[in-house]
């Protein structure tokens, strides 16, 4: 492969799932006895926090994923118009196979502040893109996280 080719391709930013009323009743109905026991407790800071964190899980889940341009050269990941890594800020990479929706390219920044950098991709342009950031960066074996498995599980 030419090392100066890059590999383009465009998805969308996340893998959407069509969430019914149900959903939302449901996610409303556990925020809401959290709240409640945070409440009891006497902790209002934690209440706030469940409050906040309901309200976003909820605009989260009404929002529809942009579609976008990613890129993967010589220089580094870009991803839509706004963000660009350089292969300098990477410390590696990892790829998700994911059943019943493109795999991803998980990459890990030099950050404590949100690391990690997810790339949807399917198969046969994930084959090409990771033959180039091997090139740059380490690939490591991917550990679904605590956080990955329940996103999964409430359908994020």
């Amino acid at each position: 492969m030419d090392q100066h080719e890059a590999v383009t391709w465009r998805a969308a930013e996340y893998h959407y799932v069509k969430r019914d009323v149900l959903w939302f009743v449901l996610m409303g109905g556990v925020a809401s006895l959290v709240a409640l026991f945070a409440l009891w407790r006497g902790n209002f800071f934690f209440f706030l926090f469940i409050v906040l964190a309901a309200v976003m899980v909820v605009v989260m889940g009404r929002r529809r994923p942009r579609v976008l341009d990613f890129s993967v050269g010589d220089e580094g990941v870009k991803i839509g118009d706004d963000a660009f890594l350089k292969y300098d800020d990477l410390e590696n990479f990892s790829f998700r196979h994911r059943p019943n929706a493109l795999d991803e390219i998980v990459l890990k920044k030099k950050s404590y502040i949100n690391p990690h950098v997810r790339l949807p991709v399917d198969t046969k342009t994930s084959t090409r893109a990771i033959a180039v950031l091997e090139n740059h960066v380490d690939r490591v074996e991917h550990d679904d996280s605590l956080i990955d498995v329940l996103a999964e599980l409430i359908g994020f």
